[in-house]
């Protein structure tokens, strides 16, 4: 069922306007150039090949542009209250972290204002199926980790989180999941 609703809306995102598909991957990475690349590349012949080219968009953001990006992200722990997909996904993808006791959430926000100052941009992890103190572990781990290696850890997880947002995407484009809601 799934499936078919992947089906049907990545044939639904291969006709999709330039602007309107450039507006729909945007909630899978906030990085302008990011959607325009793997716009550019449609059509897809299916989802695993707009996933590759997610991840290809991924690894062509240079190092010095890769911070800008991961500032796009809000912090670990803080929830905005915004009503875009983008932020449902970051809720529900942190669900483990904001069911969390409120001395972990403020342990969180703390060690990622600490992670911010040691590395100039907003700690990112494929949060899915983590708890909060899963998050927070990895969060002190990373601390201690050398800047570049920290930086190419950062891309991998922006790589993780792209690829599940964009396969989380592809069935809300499909009409006939819009119109059962």
């Amino acid at each position: 069922m799934v499936l078919d609703a992947s089906r049907r809306g990545l044939a639904v995102f291969n006709e999709l306007s330039e602007s309107d598909a450039k507006a729909a991957v945007a909630s899978c990475c906030p990085w302008p150039e990011w959607g325009e690349s793997v716009v550019a590349l449609r059509p897809y012949g299916d989802a695993s090949e707009l996933e590759l080219a997610a991840a290809d968009a991924i690894a062509a953001i240079s190092d010095g542009d890769l911070p800008l990006v991961l500032n796009q992200f809000p912090p670990i722990a803080v929830d905005g209250g915004a009503r875009t997909r983008a932020a449902q996904w970051s809720r529900e993808e942190e669900s483990g972290v904001h069911g969390s006791e409120a001395s972990l959430k403020e342990s969180l926000i703390r060690t990622g204002a600490e992670y911010r100052e040691r590395f100039g941009y907003t700690f990112v992890v494929a949060a899915t199926g983590l708890e909060g103190t899963d998050v927070l572990s990895v969060m002190r781990e990373r601390l201690t980790s050398d800047p570049k290696d920290e930086l190419a850890e950062s891309r991998r997880q922006l790589d993780r989180i792209c690829r599940m947002r964009v396969a989380k995407l592809l069935p809300q484009l499909d009409p006939r999941a819009n119109a059962a809601h």
